[in-house]
């Protein structure tokens, strides 16, 4: 089984409780957004199924929309970069399926993904840096809290869906 370990920054429900940055990591991707990401994910919490979608909108970004199965829905545009020693992809949260904008400048989150098989986990980042006022003192302060044992929250486990 091949695994990938990235940051990514996507949350929904309690995971995304709030965006914690008003400050990108960067502004442009560093690289190709990796194709393995791409597709529709779930994941079952008291009995109610979430759905994660990924599509590609080029070769360094995807467009994410988190719960995807609901009128609620909530879609973001995520690239990857590379910061404190970290590969990380990142979250730009636009708006909602009903029209509604972010309503402050805390639009940006991170996490780390692993996928094994049809199986996908993701760790958001523990509000690491959230009064960063730039994308340097930001990438600082995750650099000096990356091997803290609480730098990500509880992983949320989705699985591909296939048919």
């Amino acid at each position: 089984m091949k695994q990938r370990t990235w940051l990514i920054a996507a949350a929904a429900g309690a995971a995304l409780a709030g965006c914690e940055y008003a400050v990108p990591v960067a502004k442009e991707p560093s690289g190709k957004a990796d194709r393995a990401l791409v597709g529709v994910w779930n994941r079952v919490q008291a009995g109610h199924t979430e759905r994660l979608l990924v599509l590609p909108m080029s070769e360094k970004e995807w467009l994410v929309s988190l719960p995807s199965n609901t009128e609620d829905a909530m879609f973001a545009r995520a690239w990857p970069v590379r910061a404190a020693g970290l590969d990380l992809v990142q979250l730009q949260w636009i708006g909602t399926a009903r029209g509604a904008l972010p309503e402050d400048d805390k639009i940006y989150q991170l996490a780390a993904w692993t996928i094994e098989g049809d199986t996908l986990t993701v760790r958001m980042v523990n509000g690491i840096g959230v009064g960063a006022t730039s994308a340097k003192d930001l990438i600082r302060e995750l650099a000096a809290q990356k091997d803290r044992a609480d730098f990500f929250r509880e992983p949320m486990v989705y699985e591909r869906v296939t048919n």
